[in-house]
């Protein structure tokens, strides 16, 4: 905060505003907003929050990449795509929403696309870890948490899904209600 009006500056002094894309179209996405812009503004980083529909925001993010930051979400597929670790969302080449084009991380996805050796997975993986922390590519904001309440004494079979929770197709096959218990 160089001029004391309690918001950051950026080094040269200019005013800084993070501008923060959301989609209106999912559930919560607008209020989830809020509370991360919230939470920054209270750390001195003003924000703008840029409520858009699907079309606008795949027209930004994918199409332009024109973005600085926006909320999304992440899942145990995406971290797994392309060649793991995360690789799918940064690498410009794959989905790449973080817009990186470095050629540290490229070299490192490439191995990681064709070896199959486990230790050199493992090996990669570390050197990839090491390159995140150094070069920090994205920041996460905040950390979602799913929770589904259920009666067990009265529901059985329900099952598990990292994309979709409980509510998915071998939940509606499988779940039972426990006789003597409706």
């Amino acid at each position: 905060d160089i001029d004391g009006d309690g918001w950051r500056e950026l080094p040269n002094g200019t005013k800084f505003t993070m501008k923060i894309i959301v989609r209106s179209d999912i559930p919560g996405n607008v209020r989830l907003a809020e509370l991360v812009k919230r939470d920054l503004e209270n750390i001195g980083l003003q924000v703008k929050l840029i409520p858009v529909d699907l079309q606008t925001f795949i027209e930004i993010v994918d199409r332009k990449r024109s973005h600085e930051c926006f909320i999304s979400r992440t899942t145990t597929w995406g971290m797994l795509m392309w060649a793991g670790y995360g690789t799918g969302y940064i690498d410009a080449r794959n989905i790449g929403w973080a817009n990186v084009d470095d050629p540290e991380l490229q070299k490192i996805v490439d191995e990681l696309l064709v070896t199959t050796n486990e230790e050199k997975i493992s090996e990669l993986a570390y050197k990839l870890q090491d390159l995140y922390a150094e070069k920090l590519y994205v920041i996460p904001l905040y950390w979602d948490k799913i929770i589904q309440p259920y009666n067990a004494a009265k529901i059985s079979g329900l099952k598990y899904s990292p994309m979709m929770g409980i509510f998915y197709k071998k939940t509606w096959v499988s779940i039972n209600i426990i006789k003597g218990r409706e």
